[in-house]
């Protein structure tokens, strides 16, 4: 996701709505406020703001106030690109000041790969293979693109047991030397690899 800036190079606050656990549109949370986007690269990205139940001190309550809630999705959009979505991860309520709000934290929608593990994945594999494989695991997201210099690897694994996300991010990345890309708008995983054609640079790149 693309982030703006105004003309004082201020961040744009990005319209953010309420959805179900499908992605179907609920309500726009038009009253969150301390809204802090994290977007990170090859990592989970963190999504965080406060939602108050009410606008008028409590004389009427926001529809989308009780739907808050763990497992929900937020759909995030700055209006340039496509959108970038977020899974409810808590939402504590405080009941301290005048109005009650909830303080809500997401992780990107990936994080969905933290539910399903990975048990027992052993032998000898090509990448595309084994992207697939962990991926049926969790049906709802797919293969988006495969860098070519990843497509002729084979690697060998042994009785993994790990979440199908540590694993991507952990032993596959290490394993294959590539990055995944998590595209959450259309539910795609992307493969880049990281090696550097000799050819073309004398700059070597290593993990260390």
């Amino acid at each position: 996701m693309q982030q703006l800036f105004n003309k004082f190079l201020q961040a744009e606050t990005p319209s953010i709505i309420l959805c179900n656990p499908d992605k179907t549109q609920l309500y726009s949370l038009t009253l969150a406020y301390t809204v802090i986007n994290t977007l990170r690269y090859n990592a989970l990205s963190e999504l965080s703001f406060i939602y108050p139940k009410s606008s008028d001190g409590g004389i009427t309550i926001d529809l989308a106030y009780n739907n808050i809630k763990g497992k929900m999705v937020i759909e995030v959009n700055n209006g340039v690109d496509d959108s970038h979505f977020y899974i409810i991860n808590s939402c504590p309520e405080n009941t301290t000041g005048s109005v009650p709000t909830k303080t809500v934290t997401c992780l990107s929608l990936e994080s969905e790969l933290v539910s399903r593990r990975v048990t027992g994945f052993n032998g000898t594999i090509a990448f595309a293979d084994m992207l697939q494989r962990v991926l049926d695991l969790i049906p709802t997201w797919s293969i988006g693109s495969i860098d070519p210099l990843l497509t002729p690897l084979y690697r060998t694994f042994d009785n993994n047991n790990n979440t199908a996300y540590n694993f991507l991010m952990n032993e596959v990345e290490k394993a294959y030397g590539c990055v995944f890309e998590f595209d959450t708008n259309v539910k795609t995983v992307s493969a880049i690899s990281n090696t550097v054609p000799a050819a073309e640079t004398d700059i070597y790149l290593s993990f260390d």
